[in-house]
């Protein structure tokens, strides 16, 4: 019987001349990317797709960007290819117009955006707990994502990285340093904990709205994703 449903839903997919339509081909990516451990939460899926309805793009358009089904974009609790987030970000940063768009969005976002990890940070005893926290279990937001946690003698340093970060993402992971400010400051409440930031922005972008955002030093068009502790 299942064999059956398989074979019923992939005729389903296709078009009349028989090629596999849109869905069809998402479905074999989809798989390809999440057996290759080139996943991630689908929550920043469905909050991305929500910010970029509210920027004035339709669901085709970042369906189509994303190279997902329209019910994909808006589905959490799974695991979607990686690389649809990031064409998904490359459409949504085309509204941007003053560099500030991981602002925006950092601003607003739900901790779920997190995959859970923000809510564990409440359970966190101290500030190291929680940068353990998400360095160890990172894998839960994206399987790629590189979370590097580094002490000098003067500041501790959380770097945030992805083999996507080309130029024209580089801005998303700047977002994970911007949404990491919120989880100190909004659910640890530990004022002053942020030094500075170091942001993969664009080198013109409103450094007065970051500073303001972080309370502390910003560097932007800087060649890491980094948040000074």
């Amino acid at each position: 019987m299942g064999y059956i449903k398989l074979q019923f839903d992939i005729h389903q997919t296709r078009e009349p001349n028989g090629a596999p339509t849109r869905t069809a081909l998402a479905m074999t990516r989809t798989q390809s990317d999440i057996s290759s451990g080139c996943s991630v939460f689908s929550e920043m899926v469905t909050i991305l797709t929500a910010f970029g309805l509210s920027r004035g793009l339709t669901i085709e358009e970042l369906a189509n960007a994303a190279g997902l089904p329209n019910l994909d974009m808006v589905s959490p609790g799974r695991r979607l290819p990686d690389t649809a987030v990031a064409d998904l970000w490359r459409t949504i940063c085309l509204t941007d117009k003053d560099g500030t768009l991981p602002l925006v969005l950092a601003k607003s976002a739900p901790p779920s955006i997190f995959a859970g990890l923000s809510e564990g940070a409440r359970y966190a005893e101290t500030l190291g707990d929680v940068l353990d926290l998400f360095v160890e279990n990172k894998i839960l937001i994206a399987d790629r994502l590189k979370l590097t946690f580094t002490t000098t003698s003067e500041a501790a340093l959380l770097d945030f990285d992805h083999p996507l970060q080309d130029a024209s993402v580089a801005s998303l992971n700047a977002l994970g340093v911007c949404l990491f400010n919120r989880v100190i400051r909004d659910v640890l409440c530990i004022p002053g904990a942020v030094k500075g930031a170091r942001l993969i922005v664009d080198k013109d972008a409103n450094v007065a709205a970051y500073t303001s955002f972080f309370e502390a030093d910003v560097q932007v068009g800087h060649s890491l994703n980094q948040i000074e502790l």
